[in-house]
């Protein structure tokens, strides 16, 4: 699937027909939220009744604008800061990704889309690598697998020399899209 695809008829005819020879549980979509969106929609329009199972670049609001009720009750994966206010009180990172959330629309006007918080915490945590390193590329990977409880927006980091993801399964969270109400309604945070 590509961005340039408006419409995804061909390939959900292609999805259909593999469907009825295979009957798969569920279908996951890996591209971006438009062409995500325009998938579910020609799924509905030829009745391809198989849950339908995004991936994290569906979870931004353009998914409202250019999807229909086809994508009410889509799964997609996401972080905590996709719904801040459906943390828990005693979560660290919710001040952070308020914060964050509140600084960003201040200044561009308009929401952060999950990449935006993805950017953050990597400039974060290379910025308190590199005051403690310098700009040795040595030192630097060193100092950044040092990170220890980083409170991202995307999750708290732990980095080890072995460990370069930094991040575990509790960063990870299912969200539900609510197409009535237009926002993402948090189904399990993991593990």
């Amino acid at each position: 699937i590509s961005f340039r695809d408006v419409d995804m008829t061909p390939q959900a005819i292609k999805l259909k027909e593999l469907a009825a020879k295979e009957n798969p549980q569920a279908v996951l979509i890996l591209a971006d939220g438009f062409s995500s969106a325009m998938f579910a929609k020609a799924m509905q329009q030829l009745a391809i009744d198989l849950p339908l199972v995004g991936s994290h670049a569906m979870a931004a609001p353009l998914i409202f604008s250019v999807a229909g009720e086809e994508v009410d009750g889509l799964l997609i994966p996401g972080s905590s800061a996709l719904m801040p206010e459906q943390m828990s009180d005693a979560n660290p990172q919710q001040a952070v990704v308020v914060d964050f959330l509140e600084r960003f629309q201040a200044t561009y006007g308009r929401p952060a889309l999950a990449g935006g918080t993805l950017g953050a915490d990597a400039i974060n945590i290379l910025a308190l690598a590199l005051a403690e390193a310098g700009p040795d590329r040595a030192r630097l990977r060193d100092a950044i697998e040092k990170t220890t409880g980083f409170v991202g927006m995307t999750g708290i980091f732990t980095y080890t020399p072995d460990d370069h993801e930094g991040l575990g399964l509790d960063a990870l969270a299912i969200y539900r899209v609510d197409m009535a109400n237009k926002t993402f309604i948090l189904v399990k945070t993991l593990p």
